[in-house]
């Protein structure tokens, strides 16, 4: 039994383990602050130590929710911060290793498309070089995702030909640029951070005849990685060119997907939205989908993980939260609908990105009776079967062509009335297709939060009831300072975690909250 709990704890943690890693060192020593000008004084503010660790995560959470106001992620989570911890790492061969003053975790479907990732480094490579509290310090940031180093898989064709993935480790580094906030660079490069790499001639690599063990005794550390590129810094100084620098056609090729991301003014948010209208029960979901992009993302990805265990599937078909506003909308005579204190359904225009509008049409989900009007339910029929149909048999349209001219213009005016109330009849049918799936998905959301919450109210009453067993009380102290680590920083992004979903659904339906069943 024990060993079969094991395996579900290790499957639960792989499924949760971060798709992107980016860790934020300090670079030697913080550069000596500018002397104080018009009578004001030099901060000298650095965000080392551990509350100031924690003050930095916070600051980048904030800024990551300000440059994102226009962007959706994938799965309708930000990227969550971690500040360092009070004790430092250590190596294979147990030495002391610094901590970063930060790390930035994405987790991301494995279907996902990769922008989220390297949106997610950009963000924390500006505001490495533009944060006001690290005017002073000198950084470096080491990434990796769950393929490895991605730096080098994106640069694969430039590589330098001493470089594998057995000797890579702790030797690929991006060393974000304060002299370089113009736009993009030259050449096409990314301008705010370089490339370098630890090479053989800076650290030995390991010998690849020793047993793996030895091999992980050989690599280059993180204190040594980071003593070698101060140094290589520091030669700046003197005007040579630091020998960890990378090759320019591997800056190029390697950060080439991050220049998508650089604006002129760099104050001007990235925007991956796409929208496309929808049906919505009333005003108040249209304006929470449009004020709360990220829900968007969190609906169509319930959706589409929809369990088979029928826990799920008994949520849809009860549909406790929004049942009641669709069946109000969804009224199919007049006098209904004047008689509801809700106002009818809304077309409205809703944010989604490309590759999300996509998988919400590709998805196969039929609005469920009876919370769905039989005319709603009909109108996503029509458009699936017309699309499966265009889909199997793609040149039925101008079979006909060969057909003689007088008959053409006789059927002109009959099939262009035709033509249009198919197009009319698909419109309408994805409309509420598309607006089904959202309405669902948030359902799912909405349970799962609430269940969320009770299992968290249980612990809290268990744990304070079990105050005198205290390995009981260390061991659910520890549990929660893992949550807290791989939720990130308390910040704006916690704003879409799951247990926060309800009491943010209930402020834009009903501002005094539901009552509690």
């Amino acid at each position: 039994m024990s060993s079969g709990l094991e395996a579900l704890q290790a499957g639960a943690a792989a499924d949760r383990a971060p798709a992107l890693v980016a860790h934020l060192f300090q670079l030697g020593s913080p550069l000596p602050p500018p002397p104080p000008q018009h009578g004001g004084e030099g901060s000298s503010k650095d965000g080392s130590g551990g509350e100031g660790s924690e003050t930095l995560a916070l600051e980048l959470s904030s800024f990551i929710a300000e440059q994102t106001r226009e962007y959706i992620w994938h799965t309708g989570h930000p990227p969550s911060v971690v500040s360092s911890s009070s004790s430092s790492g250590a190596s294979a061969s147990g030495s002391p290793q610094p901590a970063p003053l930060l790390t930035l975790r994405l987790d991301t479907p494995i279907a996902a498309p990769d922008t989220d990732e390297w949106y997610a480094l950009h963000l924390l490579v500006l505001f490495a070089a533009t944060s006001p509290t690290l005017a002073h310090t000198r950084l470096a940031v080491q990434t990796f995702d769950s393929d490895g180093d991605f730096l080098l898989i994106q640069g694969a064709d430039e590589l330098p030909e001493w470089i594998e993935p057995s000797n890579a480790q702790n030797r690929v580094w991006l060393l974000p640029r304060r002299d370089s906030l113009k736009g993009k660079g030259g050449e096409g490069r990314y301008p705010l951070a370089e490339l370098h790499l630890i090479g053989p001639d800076l650290s030995a690599l390991p010998n690849e005849d020793a047993s793996a063990k030895d091999q992980d005794d050989d690599q280059v550390q993180v204190n040594d990685a980071l003593r070698i590129l101060a140094e290589q810094v520091d030669r700046l100084a003197t005007a040579e060119s630091p020998a960890s620098l990378a090759s320019a056609s591997l800056q190029r090729v390697a950060l080439e997907p991050m220049l998508d991301f650089v604006t002129p003014s760099l104050q001007e948010p990235h925007s991956n939205i796409h929208r496309t209208l929808a049906y919505l029960p009333n005003e108040q979901v249209a304006s929470l989908l449009q004020n709360e992009p990220q829900l968007c993302a969190q609906a169509i990805g319930a959706l589409e993980g929809l369990s088979a265990d029928q826990v799920d599937r008994r949520v849809i078909a009860r549909m406790e939260r929004f049942g009641p506003l669709l069946q109000a909308s969804g009224a199919s005579t007049p006098a209904r609908q004047a008689s509801s204190h809700l106002s009818p359904a809304v077309l409205a225009a809703v944010p989604l990105t490309k590759a999300l509008y996509a998988l919400t049409l590709y998805l196969v989900f039929f609005p469920p009776k009876p919370h769905f009007p039989q005319g709603w339910r009909d109108a996503v029929t029509t458009y699936r079967a017309t699309q499966a149909e265009e889909s199997s048999n793609p040149t039925a349209e101008g079979s006909s062509s060969n057909q003689g001219t007088a008959m053409i213009i006789d059927l002109d005016d009959e099939a262009e009335r035709k033509s249009r109330r198919q197009k009319r009849d698909m419109e309408e049918g994805r409309w509420r297709d598309v607006g089904a799936k959202l309405i669902c998905g948030l359902e799912l959301l909405y349970a799962r939060g609430r269940l969320r919450q009770r299992k968290a109210s249980r612990a809290d009453a268990a744990a304070t009831k079990n105050m005198a067993g205290r390995a009981a009380a260390q061991g659910s102290a520890e549990q929660l300072e893992e949550e807290k680590q791989h939720n990130g920083a308390e910040g704006p992004a916690s704003r879409y975690r799951l247990e926060s979903i309800p009491g943010l659904v209930d402020s834009y339906l009903d501002p005094q909250g539901p009552v509690d069943s």
